[in-house]
């Protein structure tokens, strides 16, 4: 049986794993279409980090099926010196392809003529002579996810009548036409490779069983290989799993089309532990295909190999790349502030400091990590007798057990670089002003809000994190107030134990803060649970468990509820930066208490603040403009 790091050959090209660089649009090119420095540096992270193959994502072959704002290009030959430097770049460490595309959001295949349909066959065509006078070892049809040829070959989409529709052997004649004219700019030993969505996982979309068919078509046409993908639009859950949709999930499906074909077969699907990866190439197909994990961990594969494992900043599927993406944004990770400043080197300190960091929530150990890695002297103080802030909470409701992961490789960093750690030590300016410290980090964190009202204060009222610490919850009828992500992930946390639940929220937003994949999975369960959620409705009063609120303009009675859950928000505390007069030492504030907002914005200022610990005022500035 192969393992995961044993070579393997398609067509021609020989690779020295069989783990791929699954195709991502990261959004870094320039606005027509050209590689950035800020794209390479991506690029090479991931090459020098030991993957066998990488396939640079969703290249539009055509200004009119480019789908996002700064998308890569190759329909044009004066892009073609840019890529050739690419692939210069990250042949040293690993072969690449480029995956070809073209997406259209309005139109689908009956609003195609012929002639338009034969300008984008031409278009892939030129792509792919394009990709191989640049240098790319081969190019990868983009075939799946709702792109122009997987709408094509989808009974799902593709209603036409004529050649291009009707029958399965129809709906296959745009992708064999292309295959045809590729084949005829870049002759019949060149790598080409398909990605398909092997079941949409929709009514009448394509499954398993016709995707065989395709895939048996696709390998007498020439392809080498296929990248087993599933998922449409309307089932992106599928098609880039979140937290909730368990590890390897496509692996049958990869399995089940290697069985259909002789060529290499690559999975794909939250393959983001190194135990679900190995298992890829024993019960999916010859390769496994990594996406996400590669953001949040460039060295993913390096660490695997070294049997570093522990040292892997862990994917946790959240998704919040992206809902980067989606608003037309450049990639970023929750969990990892190199991504798009790659390029970035954190040096040493010249001078040795002593810094202390109050807070040990995601922000405080992010900061203390870099600083101490820079060389500082690093005190860390938490009041808690846990590190982890809001993590500690966050981790418990269902599906979210990649936080505890995540929090323990905080955990691990501030170990390996020697922080020292005050547990269960609440700071005072006093203690502040006794170690004398240069530098002082505020990771201060945030505290719920309870609105005043009549009954706030009663012991059947809880705040969500309050309620998520009972390891056991007493049974009864929950009022969650709120319904942004701590309340319906409460809400569901207190289903999940038995107990019957409504949400009101007093706007209309429900689940704004949630990434748009998740919010409609947690929607849709929390539906299923029998969850009633009544936007508008403004909480007046809890007195004697009898709930009260106010719901356009008018009073009403929601009845008896034997416990209320707060999710009403939180509010910086800035306690003890209030009470520090005349400081000694230099200041820095991070996170929650310098302004509520989420995970993301906390480890982003831990890095950039334990980058600029120990640099003087003056070169701050400079220090930020070049880790920004």
């Amino acid at each position: 049986m192969h393992s995961l790091f044993s070579p393997i050959s398609i067509a021609q090209v020989s690779l020295k794993n069989r783990i791929v660089m699954a195709p991502m649009v990261i959004n870094f090119a320039t606005e027509d279409g050209a590689i950035t420095k800020e794209f390479c540096d991506f690029y090479i992270a991931r090459a020098e980090g030991g993957v066998g193959l990488i396939i640079v994502g969703a290249t539009y072959v055509h200004p009119d099926g480019k789908g996002f704002k700064n998308q890569l290009g190759i329909h044009h030959d004066a892009l073609i010196p840019s890529l050739s430097s690419l692939c210069h770049r990250l042949h040293p460490f690993c072969k690449v392809v480029v995956q070809l595309s073209l997406r259209f959001r309005e139109q689908k295949p009956e609003d195609f003529s012929k002639q338009e349909i034969q300008r984008y066959i031409y278009a892939f065509a030129q792509g792919a002579r394009r990709a191989k006078e640049a240098g790319f070892d081969g190019i990868e049809l983009h075939a799946c996810h709702d792109y122009f040829i997987n709408q094509f070959l989808s009974p799902y989409t593709n209603y036409r009548t004529d050649n291009y529709g009707e029958s399965p052997q129809k709906r296959m004649q745009v992708i064999v036409e292309t295959l045809r004219g590729i084949r005829m700019e870049v002759g019949k030993n060149y790598l080409v490779g398909a990605r398909l969505s092997v079941d949409e996982f929709v009514p009448g979309g394509l499954t398993l069983r016709e995707t065989k068919e395709i895939a048996r078509r696709l390998e007498a046409e020439g392809v080498n290989y296929i990248h087993a993908s599933a998922g449409i639009g309307e089932t992106q859950h599928r098609m880039s799993p979140p937290m909730e949709v368990p590890r390897g999930s496509l692996l049958l499906l990869a399995h089940e089309i290697q069985k259909s074909v002789k060529i290499p077969v690559i999975a794909v699907g939250r393959l983001d532990r190194p135990s679900v990866l190995k298992k890829a190439v024993r019960k999916g197909g010859k390769l496994a295909a990594v996406g996400r994990a590669l953001i949040a961990e460039a060295d993913f594969v390096k660490k695997i190999v070294e049997g570093r494992e522990t040292e892997i900043r862990p994917c946790i599927a959240c998704n919040f790349c992206l809902w980067q993406l989606h608003q037309q944004k450049p990639v970023r990770c929750v969990v990892n502030p190199y991504v798009g400043r790659e390029g970035i080197k954190v040096s040493p300190v010249m001078q040795k400091k002593k810094v202390m960091v109050v807070g040990g929530g995601p922000a405080g150990l992010e900061a203390a990590a870099i600083a101490a890695q820079r060389g500082q002297k690093v005190f860390l103080f938490e009041k808690k007798q846990n590190l982890g802030g809001k993590i500690l909470a966050g981790r418990l409701p269902p599906y979210k057990e990649p936080l505890q992961d995540f929090l323990k490789y905080l955990e691990y960093r501030v170990s390996r670089v020697k922080v020292e750690l005050r547990i269960g030590k609440e700071v005072t300016p006093e203690i502040i002003e006794g170690c004398h410290p240069d530098e002082v980090i505020f990771a201060l964190g945030s505290y719920p809000v309870r609105p005043k009202i009549p009954g706030i204060n009663n012991p059947y009222v809880y705040t969500a994190e309050e309620l998520l610490s009972i390891s056991s919850i007493p049974s009864g009828n929950y009022l969650v107030v709120g319904a942004g992500l701590v309340a319906l992930e409460t809400a569901e946390f207190i289903t999940a134990q038995g107990s019957q639940v409504k949400v009101i929220e007093m706007t209309d937003k429900i689940g704004e803060d949630l990434p748009p994949i998740r919010r409609k999975l947690v929607l849709e369960r929390l539906r299923q649970a029998g969850v009633e959620i009544i936007p508008n409705t403004k909480l007046t009063s809890a007195e004697k468990q009898q709930i009260m609120v106010e719901k356009d303009g008018e009073a009403r009675n929601l009845g008896i509820f034997n416990f209320v859950i707060l999710a009403t928000g939180y509010r910086s505390n800035r306690d003890l930066i209030s009470k520090i007069k005349n400081r000694p030492f230099r200041q820095f504030e991070i996170g929650d208490c310098k302004k509520v907002r989420t995970i993301y914005e906390a480890i982003q200022e831990g890095f950039e603040v334990g980058c600029a610990s120990g640099l003087v005022p003056q070169s701050l500035r400079k220090s930020f403009s070049m880790v920004l």
